[in-house]
């Protein structure tokens, strides 16, 4: 085998075959007619790929899902540069090859598979386009005319993930929340007047908590089909703190927890779309919470950066390396099946519909803060 492009990589093989060999290789999976007839009646996109991690053939479903009436301009190419995946352009030699591909299960299920094991992994993929794909990834050795390949499927489970994180929702935390109405509505058959005023409040606010949900998923899903219209508002940025400090200090994440202001924090106009300002706001409180340990604090800040505002997050934790490298995608999480929306989110709703940038830095020593940096909405 002839290789080109002896480029670095920080983890899988950067080397390529050269064109006139790809050439040859699709030609050999051509001439198998039986094969290609197979091949193209699965209902699920089907690759075969080289020894390179190379496209040399692609089934009727993978031209029409990406879009591309030409299989020619995909051969050669790699599975993460089909899809779009965002890291390909930082990496030295191509799709597999940057520090975040460690943890790619498409990666790593296809490089088992140049080992000769059949293996089954998912894939939580961010795309160029500011999208993100979930997939399930099956690779497979085979032989084609006495020459090992990759049979490469992958399967879109987007939809499964988004029912995973609905009926987590769904029976967690609304039916928590529900639950709660139902068990002061019961106190209150033998509540004296005295706390009958407490007792009220508790359940407009439980109420107030339950419909916040709903309408924070709401908004997720029209945000993720493109269709969350955007209302520009005049708000104070401290308020939004506030507003969000009042929700997450009775909060069950938050308990023997506290959560702060940072005195330095500015307070000013700003004209965005202030209800996802506090969605984005808090997601980052929220997520802060859960990694902190009892009696840590969360601090929560905002300034002016030039012309962008700079709302943020601290909680003293440390993210892992591995937990870094995938913290925004879609439906990555370190607490369980039906989890890892809230960190996607806040870069949902921060880049695509506000024109902002979500990012994070964490360090042992300093832990770990979240920001989201917004520019005003122009008239």
């Amino acid at each position: 085998m002839s290789k080109e492009n002896m480029c670095p990589t920080d983890f899988a093989p950067a080397e390529k075959v050269s064109s006139e060999e790809i050439t040859a290789e699709v030609a050999a999976v051509a001439a198998n007619p039986l094969l290609n007839l197979l091949i193209d009646s699965l209902p699920d996109i089907l690759l075969i790929l080289n020894q390179c991690r190379q496209v040399i053939f692609a089934n009727r479903k993978a031209l029409e899902i990406l879009d591309e009436p030409v299989p020619e301009k995909l051969y050669g190419l790699r599975a993460g540069e089909l899809f779009g995946c965002a890291n390909v352009e930082n990496s030295p030699g191509g799709c597999g090859t940057s520090d975040h591909c460690k943890f790619c299960g498409a990666v790593n299920a296809t490089l088992n598979s140049t080992n000769g094991v059949n293996d089954v992994r998912e894939c939580q993929m961010s795309r160029v386009d500011g999208t993100c794909l979930d997939l399930r990834i099956w690779a497979s050795p085979i032989n084609i005319s006495g020459k090992g390949y990759i049979i490469f499927i992958a399967r879109d489970i987007s939809g499964e993930k988004r029912r995973a994180v609905l009926e987590r929702i769904f029976f967690h935390d609304i039916l928590n929340t529900a639950g709660g109405i139902k068990g002061i509505s019961e106190i209150l058959r033998t509540t004296n007047r005295e706390q009958l005023d407490e007792m009220l409040f508790m359940i407009e606010s439980a109420s107030s908590t339950l419909v916040e949900e709903i309408r924070a998923q709401k908004d997720l899903l029209a945000a993720e089909n493109g269709e969350l219209k955007i209302k520009p508002d005049e708000h104070y940025v401290r308020q939004i703190l506030t507003e969000v400090m009042a929700v997450y200090e009775k909060h069950e994440v938050a308990v023997e927890r506290n959560i702060v202001i940072a005195n330095d924090s500015e307070d000013f106009i700003i004209r965005s779309d202030s209800r996802l300002l506090k969605r984005i706001v808090e997601n980052m409180t929220k997520n802060a919470l859960e990694a902190s340990a009892p009696d840590e604090t969360v601090t929560l800040s905002v300034k002016r950066n030039g012309d962008m505002t700079c709302f943020s997050v601290w909680n003293s934790a440390f993210m892992p390396d591995d937990v870094q490298k995938q913290i925004f995608k879609r439906s990555f999480s370190t607490k369980g099946s039906g989890r890892g929306i809230g960190t996607w989110s806040i870069k949902l709703f921060t880049e695509t519909y506000l024109q902002g940038r979500a990012s994070f830095r964490s360090t042992p020593e300093e832990g770990t803060i979240f920001f989201a940096e917004v520019p005003d909405i122009k008239v």
